[in-house]
């Protein structure tokens, strides 16, 4: 009997200490709990229990309560000890429900392990095993439900783990009531499923419901209620809402000291919390001691390689990288990592987000390299452990997308974006904040690129996702907002840049405070668009905001700090203040390379600043020192190809300019355009100030046409990325200008300097250095031109004769654009009225043909005609609900009428359609104009169109023989129009172009060479193509001007008078003379002929030395031998190259110049 009553005091004794155990393992107090526990278990091992299932029954319950202390310690190997030993006896017991619980211990292993299937399976045995003995509404079925949800939970599997809390929500819900503590857990759970989905309004509501029942069960001190505190703070510091955070965080700590006092685990968890609210506003010596007091209570509480603490490590690392000290945010990653190596092995996903902050490191650091390694061995194990479509493979593949935009390489990055965004729309909805974060790092790299549009696209997308999720006030809005500004800047669009700066400055200033280093980054944007403008004081003044914002929250060694200095000494630089340029460089050097080390990428940049200075000081040995300083950092960290190195290239380029080495500036430039092309593709600002360099180059090396030639290549990619109102696009204007001027061709060059004036008048005031300097060139110009011209007697109706007695081409034909003034008198005003109107008419009908019939080919059309790829996409947007895209069509053929101001509509249209090998409409609309030409209002009409559209040429006399060419000598129809073609000037034209095209022999090269000075050829080419009636058709393209200008007649004069003056003294015509004539060639002279009546080329011969007769094809070749270039091509090309003419820039008026020689038919427009 004594052995018996003592078996049950022990039993009692046990029991009683086991429940002392679990209420403090109720309150948190783990560490005490066990002190309990292991007590009741030694105990319990005191008594003989071979045949009391009772004791072996509480035996095992003690064992339970243990190896769940060690679940909330994390000390794994203790949990499965004691699991292991629960699960021995429930076998023996044979207790289902018991042998369940062993199950839940060993996936709670694995789930910490990170091995989630392995963690599933044995959820799912116990919840099995709870089914089968419970029943389905068991509260502990509701237990192995939410465990299972966890799981779902780590994976990101949201949808899932909402929809098994729910399960759990249920049954707990049936079995406790809406009131019990339970329900406070399950509504816990699912706010924390929608804290994660950024649904941060349901988390609210879920955890205020939790909170509710907890302060009714529990009152308002116990340590759940300072857990949901917790979380709710979590939320408001997602949503930016720092002094709400604050709140809801202190008030959870207020709990956990008077529960716990200020040295438990928990109160350590709310410092970090703290912590982390203080690293949001940029306060971050009081985050940094948040995070201190947490180590320091982990570390006695829980010892210093505990999983929390690895945490803890991690924080503080995070706030060194804010701080710039890379070094030490190293160091604590590196021992958060080798904690968790510790306790999670070498393939937890816990392991690669430490390596994710090592790489962010050395990213930090330039060591991309270095950077990209590790974030490798982090991808790796996501991969292996989380699969695919994790998000946490979307970070890293984000992380590594970072690196390759600092690498330079660009593809690289859109294509590890691409995965990221692929994985998060699979992970979430297309309209997650998540996803406008990734929409924007594409927009950066589309930045980095020089594509302004795509990266403004995807900004404005990321907005919209932001605004629609987060509300206008939400900080990411603002970053946004920051982003693409940067672009506008880049566009200069000045003032759009400065307006949206502003609105992100409002977002940011009640959030974060004036003195978050947050506000000191947009004050620097808006310094750097102030800089751009030249308004260098205005950009000190937020330079210096930006500073001092950033020396009272980072300190002064901060790299922060050292890149505002650099932007203060650019603005310095560009002030010819040299001396305070180099300090404030030389400050940013020294922080660089305490902060960076030696061979960082952004030391580089500054070595780039300095060599500027140096160059500006004609310090140029000093500049190419540091020039070649920074060449070798960028060659060691950045590889050969970086667009950085190119940039390096080119500035000692610059200074090889200087000291007069121009072919070894040649070599330097040529290198830098070699990368830039290889980077960027042909359109990127970079490559176009290169093209400016080699071009300057060139002028000093006085090859005017290369330099040009250049200089034009540069005006299109500016055309292309920036557009015609940028200070790039004017100063490119600019450097055309001068070439033209150094060729004596004043017109072109004030043609150039008044569209660099229009480009900068959308930027600037009318008193900017620059709009004065073209204006000021300007009058020079004139006044060389003026100077030129003085003396001069012939005027335009001179030249016009001289062109009638010395120029005859035998036309058949003559077309004008428009009704000559001579006879629009009003007899004929009725008749015109009702032409135009059938004309009218009749395009309409031909327009619809068109549109019918392009199809979904109709972007191809509108590329042709040169719709920019913003207005298409905005003629997509009108018409996004057009059930047929001949809708489209209709829509984007009026959108190019009302903008194309020629008169030749369907012609072009024509010419592209055959471009774009659109044969039924071409043949449909073939029918149209012949069928046409039996009306008397549209036959006309017809004709011009079939003979310049290139359809089908109805005039009979084209496909005559040569002969028929040289009938019409005296055609008074022809003078005439070459008459009017030189007195029609009033008009300001741009791209005055001529194209001399018709059969051999019939003048072509000879008006050509007239018009470029006999022989003198600048920019002709000579083409041989077939016609549709098979004949061998020359095509000769000059281009006389290359811009506006203002008086045809002066244009005339000045390159036809000494054209002809020449041409007189070399060659006179004989009237009457007989075909078989021969020209002797006496001392390689030709022997000159007089006449008053020029006969066909063809019939003229010429002698050589030794008599022997030879047939030349063109008059000209008794002047000066012209090369010729044949190439045969489809009569398409042809008319492609007509209206590639006609595509070229034009002026105001939309009016360009030509004279056109179709084998005789002479037109001026």
């Amino acid at each position: 009997m004594a052995s018996t009553s003592t078996s049950v005091n022990v039993l009692n004794e046990a029991k009683s200490i086991n429940q002392k155990g679990v209420k403090c393992r109720n309150e948190g107090n783990y560490k005490q709990a066990l002190s309990y526990f292991m007590e009741a278990a030694t105990e319990i091992q005191l008594i003989s229990k071979s045949n009391d299932h009772s004791l072996r029954h509480l035996e095992c319950d003690i064992y339970l309560n243990i190896a769940k202390c060690y679940e909330h310690l994390h000390e794994l190997i203790k949990i499965d000890e004691w699991s292991r030993k629960a699960e021995k006896i429930a076998k023996q017991l044979q207790n289902e429900e018991k042998i369940s619980k062993c199950l839940d211990h060993q996936g709670f292993i694995k789930r910490l392990q990170g091995d989630f299937e392995g963690a599933l399976t044995e959820f799912n045995k116990s919840l099995e095993m709870k089914l089968n003995c419970l029943g389905s509404q068991d509260i502990n079925v509701a237990y192995s439900y939410n465990s299972i949800g966890d799981i779902y939970y780590e994976q990101s599997k949201y949808d899932e783990a909402l929809s098994i809390y729910k399960k759990s929500m249920k049954i707990r819900l049936e079995q406790l009531g809406d009131h019990h503590p339970k329900m406070a857990l399950a509504y816990y759970n699912i706010a924390q499923v929608y804290s994660r989905q950024d649904k941060y309004d349901d988390a609210l509501l879920m955890y205020n419901k939790s909170l509710e029942i907890d302060r009714a069960q529990l009152g308002d001190n116990n340590p759940a209620i300072a857990t949901t505190y917790s979380n709710i703070g979590a939320v408001y510091n997602h949503q930016g809402k720092y002094d709400a955070a604050l709140s809801m965080y202190n008030k959870s700590l207020k709990i956990q000291i008077a529960k716990f006092g200020d040295r438990h685990p928990n109160t350590a968890v709310m410092y970090s919390s703290i912590g982390l609210v203080y690293s949001n506003q940029g306060k971050y010596e009081d985050a940094l001691s948040m995070h201190h007091k947490a180590l320091k209570i982990q570390i006695v509480q829980l010892d210093d390689n505990h999983p929390h603490t690895a945490i803890t490590y991690c924080n503080i690392g995070d706030v060194y990288i804010d701080q710039g000290k890379y070094d030490n945010a190293l160091a604590m990653y590196n021992t958060s990592l080798g904690i968790r190596l510790k306790h999670f092995g070498e393939n937890h996903p816990n392991i690669a987000k430490a390596y994710d902050k090592i790489g962010q490191v050395y990213t930090n650091q330039g060591k991309y390299n270095d950077a990209l390694a590790i974030l490798n061995k982090s991808l790796k194990i996501t991969l292996i452990q989380l699969g695919e479509n994790h998000r946490y493979v979307a970070t890293t593949y984000k992380k590594i997308a970072n690196i390759y935009n600092h690498q330079g390489k660009y593809n690289d990055a859109v294509l590890m974006y691409n995965k990221s965004l692929n994985i998060e729309i699979v992970q979430f909805s297309e309209n997650h904040p998540k996803i406008a974060i990734t929409y924007s790092n594409i927009g950066q790299v589309y930045y980095e690129q020089g594509k302004y549009n795509d990266a403004l696209l995807m900004h404005n997308k990321s907005l919209k996702i932001e605004l629609a999720q987060l509300g206008e006030n939400h900080l990411n809005v603002a970053v946004t907002y920051n982003n693409i500004a940067l672009v506008y800047n880049k566009q200069s669009k000045y003032d759009d840049a400065l307006s949206i700066l502003k609105e992100s400055l409002k977002i940011k200033l009640p959030k974060q405070g004036e003195n978050h280093p947050s506000l000191a980054f947009i004050y620097g944007n808006m310094g750097l668009v102030y800089y751009n403008q030249g308004k260098y004081e205005d950009a000190l003044s937020l330079y210096n905001k930006s500073l001092k914002i950033e020396l009272a929250q980072l300190g002064d060694n901060h790299p922060k700090v050292a890149s505002t200095y650099n932007k203060i000494g650019l603005v310095y630089d560009s002030q010819k203040n040299y001396d305070d340029a180099l300090l404030m460089h030389n400050k940013s050097l020294k922080i660089q390379l305490q902060q960076l080390g030696e061979n960082h990428p952004t030391i580089a940049t500054t070595y780039n600043n300095i060599a500027a200075v140096y160059n500006h000081q004609k310090k140029h040995n000093d500049a190419l020192l540091m020039l070649n300083n920074a060449l070798q950092i960028e060659l060691a960290q950045l590889g050969d190809n970086h667009p950085s190195i190119a940039a390096t290239y080119n500035n000692i380029g610059a200074i090889y300019m200087v000291k007069g080495k121009c072919e070894d500036a040649l070599l330097m430039y040529n290198k830098s355009l070699k990368i830039y092309l290889a980077e960027f593709g042909e359109n990127h600002p970079n490559i176009a100030s290169t093209y400016i360099n080699i071009g300057f180059t060139y002028c000093k090396q006085r090859k005017l046409d290369d330099a040009l030639s250049l200089y034009n290549k540069a005006l299109q990619v500016y055309l292309v990325t920036l557009g015609e109102n940028h200070p790039q696009t004017a100063q490119c204007y600019q450097k055309l200008a001068a070439v033209c001027r150094r060729q004596s061709n004043y017109l072109q060059a004030i043609l150039y300097y008044r569209k660099s004036i229009d480009s900068l008048r959308n930027l600037y005031e009318e008193n900017h250095p620059q709009i004065l300097y073209s204006t000021k060139e300007i009058d020079k110009c004139n006044n060389l031109l003026l100077l030129e011209e003085k003396g001069d007697e012939i005027v335009a109706s001179k030249i016009a004769n001289i062109l009638h007695q010395q120029l005859t081409i035998n036309p058949t034909v003559i077309h004008r654009s428009t009704p000559s003034p001579e006879i629009e008198d009003n007899s004929t005003n009725k008749y015109i009225d009702e032409e135009k109107a059938a004309i009218e008419k009749f395009n309409e009908v031909c327009y619809s043909t068109i549109a019918n019939g392009i199809g979904d080919k109709w972007i191809n059309l509108a590329i042709h005609l040169g719709i920019s790829n913003d207005d298409i996409q905005y003629l997509e947007q009108q018409c996004r609900y057009a059930s047929h895209s001949s809708v489209l069509a209709t829509n984007m053929l009026r959108f190019w009428l009302e903008r194309n101001l020629s008169q030749d509509h369907l012609i072009i249209l024509i010419a592209s359609l055959c471009n774009q090998k659109q044969n039924k409409i071409t043949e449909n609309l073939n029918a149209m104009l012949l069928q046409a030409q039996s009306n008397p209002l549209l036959s006309s009409y017809a004709m011009k169109i079939l003979q310049e559209g290139s359809l089908k040429v109805a005039n009979t006399d084209l496909k005559s023989k040569n002969s028929t060419y040289t009938d019409a000598i005296n055609d008074k129809e022809y003078i005439k129009a070459y008459n009017e073609a030189l007195q029609d000037g009033q008009c300001r034209n741009d791209f005055t172009k001529i194209i001399f095209a018709g059969p051999e022999s019939v003048g072509k090269t000879t008006i050509m060479n007239v018009f470029t000075n006999q022989g003198i050829i600048i920019s002709v080419s000579q083409t041989e193509i077939i016609d549709d009636t098979g004949r061998y058709v020359n095509l000769i393209v000059y281009n006389i001007l290359d811009k506006k200008i203002y008086h045809f007649q002066i244009v005339l004069h000045r390159k036809v008078l000494a054209a002809i003056q020449k041409f007189k003294t070399k060659l006179n015509i004989v009237p009457n003379i007989n075909p078989d004539i021969q020209v002797s060639k006496v001392d390689r002279q030709i022997q000159t002929i007089e006449t008053d009546t020029f006969i066909g080329t063809d019939k003229i011969k010429s002698v050589i030395s030794d008599n022997r007769p030879m047939a030349i094809d063109t008059l000209v070749s008794t002047v000066s031998i012209t090369q010729k270039i044949h190439k045969i091509l489809m009569y398409e090309d042809f008319m492609r190259s007509i209206i590639d003419m006609r595509g070229e820039i034009v002026d105001d008026d939309n009016q360009y110049g030509k004279l056109v020689d179709f084998g005789g038919q002479a037109v001026y427009h």
